[in-house]
């Protein structure tokens, strides 16, 4: 079976990827880079547009993620073992500041995998994903009550953790509302945070690639359930901003998941797709 991974250089993703090369073998791994010196533009961006509030929120942003790095690295451990640091030497890979672009379609149409996973990377146009039988996303949401980016966060600003979770779903032209395969539960404790839960969930979610692939493997077709796309949202990355940003960090500082799991805005969903 020709499997394909495309992802960002994150924890997570090579996590992923080291999980399904051990099990399955990959056949390739395109790696999709940030933009080159991408903070120092947004930096000097603020400063061009006198937004002295925004320099400061991306300052104070900085520094709250260097100082939690320490503690993401007893998350990426409890979460990941030792396959977070870096993707196995023996994996095909390839590197690119474009999906798109002519080279790397060029190379997945000579591949044509059977199957194509991807996880935290830009919106895939279908003129990527259509070069495989099969392009499985996972996504940081219980779709489709939570669809798009920073699902997690917006769960908890709502106060409902019931409704935190990962999907695994076909990619489609509608963002996180492609047929799903499977869904799973966050499990989430008092002492984690929005980061730790995501961690968690991008765990979950390569057990049931892992899951998935053996049984397409075993000649098992793998039943794929339409969304009802009414019952959620969609969260783009314009509805996030530095306000929300701070909002997060007072749910996490002042213990308040503690309190949401004891007192949720809502039960958690009846059922979710599972294998």
């Amino acid at each position: 079976m020709n499997i394909y991974c495309l992802i960002r250089p994150e924890p997570a993703s090579v996590f992923m990827v080291n999980t399904l090369h051990a099990h399955f073998g990959l056949g390739g791994v395109i790696c999709e880079l940030p933009p080159p010196a991408d903070l120092p533009r947004r930096l000097a961006a603020r400063l061009t547009q006198a937004d002295l509030a925004g320099l400061g929120e991306a300052l104070r942003s900085r520094w709250h993620d260097l100082r939690a790095r320490p503690w993401h690295r007893k998350v990426y451990q409890r979460y990941f073992g030792q396959q977070w640091q870096a993707l196995h030497p023996g994996i095909p890979l390839q590197h690119t500041y474009d999906l798109h672009a002519p080279r790397i379609l060029e190379q997945l149409e000579q591949a044509a995998p059977d199957l194509l996973v991807v996880h935290g990377t830009s919106i895939l146009k279908p003129v990527v994903t259509s070069t495989a039988k099969l392009a499985l996303n996972i996504h940081w949401g219980l779709s489709p009550w939570y669809r798009g980016v920073r699902c997690t966060e917006w769960a908890l600003l709502n106060w409902d953790p019931g409704h935190i979770g990962v999907t695994v779903h076909e990619l489609s032209s509608r963002i996180d509302g492609g047929r799903i395969a499977a869904q799973a539960f966050a499990r989430i404790e008092e002492g984690d945070t929005a980061h730790s839960i995501n961690m968690q969930l991008s765990y979950r979610g390569t057990q049931l690639l892992r899951q998935i692939i053996q049984r397409m493997q075993q000649g098992e077709v793998i039943d794929l359930f339409a969304q009802d796309l009414s019952k959620g949202q969609l969260i783009r990355i314009r509805h996030w901003s530095r306000h929300i940003s701070r909002q997060i960090r007072h749910i996490e500082r002042e213990g308040l998941i503690a309190e949401m799991l004891k007192k949720p805005s809502r039960m958690p969903p009846a059922s979710i797709i599972t294998l």
